[in-house]
């Protein structure tokens, strides 16, 4: 028996997969954003930093298509894929600064002692922090 449900619903899925791949990857190779994207992470080590690195890189893959081959968006513009890529990079850089050695520390300290932290923060540089971590914040 067929399951016309399922069917209606590979078809809708089939159809949108065509669309979107139209928007990110080559006529001729439909894997090539990701090859893209994964040829970014040779620099990184971080899983989380990887992750990040991914989707950027699928974005801009998306973006080197419509841009650099000009083809016309089947799904969202190009300006709310510019914007994706800020919100990634600020989300990124939030990650970054919230997993510093030095705000790991700060996350324990009274209100007093962090405003003095944060002022000396300023004169300070990251290899004055060096073996600071995790655990010496707990």
């Amino acid at each position: 028996m067929t399951n016309k449900t399922f069917n209606n619903l590979m078809d809708s899925i089939k159809e949108l997969h065509e669309k979107k791949n139209h928007d990110y990857a080559s006529d001729n190779d439909p894997y090539s954003n990701f090859e893209y994207a994964a040829s970014l992470l040779v620099g990184f080590t971080d899983p989380v930093d990887q992750v990040f690195v991914a989707i950027i890189g699928i974005k801009l893959a998306r973006l080197g298509q419509l841009l650099g081959q000009g083809k016309e968006p089947n799904n969202e513009s190009v300006e709310d894929t510019m914007r994706d890529l800020t919100t990634y990079c600020g989300i990124w850089t939030a990650r970054r600064i919230d997993n510093s050695p030095f705000n790991l520390v700060k996350k324990d300290m009274k209100d007093e002692t962090r405003e003095l932290a944060n002022l000396l923060m300023v004169k300070l540089t990251p290899e004055e922090f060096k073996g600071w971590d995790r655990k010496e914040s707990k």
